[in-house]
């Protein structure tokens, strides 16, 4: 809420706002986005609160709201590099890459070529790379190839749930069902109800289940982490 002052609201906005980067230090992202909303409430023509919640709101896997606020500042920048950037940098940290791609060519139209376009564009060279590379390896059966290709991919893509589960999935090919568990896991954390997730982890308890009655049976000592 205003205090009907504006010269006060800013002043307020920009305490709210340094308050929310303290709590994102600390890994308290609800607690950051609280003070971001109140910040952006308090003063609505600040770009760098909405780049504060945009942070924010990926930390805590929304896609729909960092994508609203990103594009929301180029309402309040003309030609806004710093809304294509972050557009383009949700896009691919959840893993859309063909959103990405069409957005890079939408700033490279409106703002022309700079620093930042160029190291997107390598980005998105590197993303379409590894893409092909974890496909063919896959179609190929050569699964640690896959799973090097996939895992660097999701360096990137680090909130993209789809390529997690690939990610999940190659590992129980090549029967590392403690990995695939944590990663399918992993999954679970941001959608309880996903099915395929679901799938890999009760598949790879039954593996782990199996092995634990074989390590019983011969007196071994084994480190039942998923059981």
């Amino acid at each position: 809420m205003t205090t009907g002052y504006p010269h006060i609201d800013v002043v307020i906005a920009s305490l709210h706002n340094k308050l929310g980067l303290k709590y994102f230090e600390d890994l308290k992202f609800e607690k950051a986005l609280k003070c971001y909303n109140d910040a952006i409430n308090l003063d609505s023509s600040n770009i760098e609160y909405y780049e504060n919640r945009v942070n924010c709101f990926i930390e805590l896997w929304s896609y729909d709201n960092a994508i609203s606020d990103a594009t929301q500042i180029s309402t309040l920048e003309e030609l806004s590099v710093k809304s294509y950037e972050l557009q383009l940098k949700c896009h691919l940290i959840f893993g859309k890459f063909l959103q990405a791609s069409i957005c890079y060519e939408n700033m490279l139209e409106e703002c022309g070529e700079s620093e930042i376009t160029l190291s997107f564009a390598e980005t998105l060279e590197q993303v379409s790379t590894l893409d092909d590379e974890w496909k063919q390896s896959i179609q190929e059966e050569k699964y640690n190839e896959a799973l090097t290709a996939i895992s660097d991919l999701n360096d990137i893509a680090y909130r993209s749930t789809h390529h997690r589960l690939i990610e999940a999935s190659v590992l129980y090919k090549l029967q590392d069902y403690l990995q695939s568990f944590k990663c399918a896991k992993s999954v679970l954390f941001v959608e309880p109800r996903n099915q395929q997730a679901l799938i890999v982890v009760e598949k790879c308890q039954i593996e782990y289940a199996a092995i634990y009655a074989l390590y019983q049976l011969l007196n071994i000592e084994f480190p039942s982490e998923i059981l």
